[in-house]
């Protein structure tokens, strides 16, 4: 049964969300977008999805500091996750990269699963102290459950990371496909027109 459940949660769970939490997306297949673009919509997904699930959970007294700190770890990887898909769907529909779209995946995956499965071995781990010594998780098992609050704090810093080091370097590609896209004569005179401007930022490709 424990198998079972961590099998659900750590598998079935992140196939199922990081497929759908990129809603915003989604919904502007065929859109003419630029990565970046793609990010933000996913972005914005998954910030909106953290806080419908954070809405569904309640908690007080003396737990309620550490519901906080664990849904703000669980918002920065609902985030960053969906802001990759979202890039890596515009990819995919603009530039047939549907190789980088199935990676994303995989490895938006991989990090939910693996944050799932931590979460629910220091959840069994906590409760042992009431359960049989057959009961007992064994060997590395008892290990990450009981660094459990570690681990979990180097993914949402690594996720947080992830984030803003994305972010920058799309920012710096918009902007630097800009200038290119501006006539030299034109960025000192500052002529362009805002038509010209924008369609450079259309053209944006990372």
């Amino acid at each position: 049964m424990i198998l079972a459940v961590l099998a659900f949660a750590a598998l079935v769970v992140p196939m199922i969300e990081e497929v759908f939490k990129p809603v915003g997306a989604w919904l502007l297949v065929g859109r003419r977008m630029t990565p970046a673009e793609g990010f933000a919509a996913g972005a914005l997904s998954g910030a909106g999805y953290a806080l419908f699930e954070s809405l569904m959970l309640s908690g007080g007294g003396e737990s309620w500091m550490w519901i906080v700190l664990g849904r703000a770890g669980t918002a920065v990887l609902h985030i960053i996750t969906s802001s990759l898909m979202g890039w890596a769907l515009v990819q995919a529909w603009t530039h047939a990269r549907f190789l980088r779209l199935g990676l994303v995946y995989l490895a938006a995956v991989l990090v939910h699963g693996t944050w799932n499965a931590v979460v629910i071995v220091n959840a069994y781990l906590t409760l042992s102290t009431e359960l049989p010594a057959s009961l007992e998780l064994p060997g590395i098992a008892g290990w990450i459950g009981k660094a459990a609050p570690v681990i979990l704090v180097l993914i949402a810093t690594l996720m947080l990371s992830i984030l803003f080091w994305a972010n920058r370097r799309l920012a710096a590609a918009s902007a630097r496909r800009v200038m290119e896209f501006v006539p030299a004569d034109n960025a000192q005179d500052s002529t362009a027109t805002p038509s010209e401007l924008e369609k450079a930022r259309k053209e944006v490709n990372l």
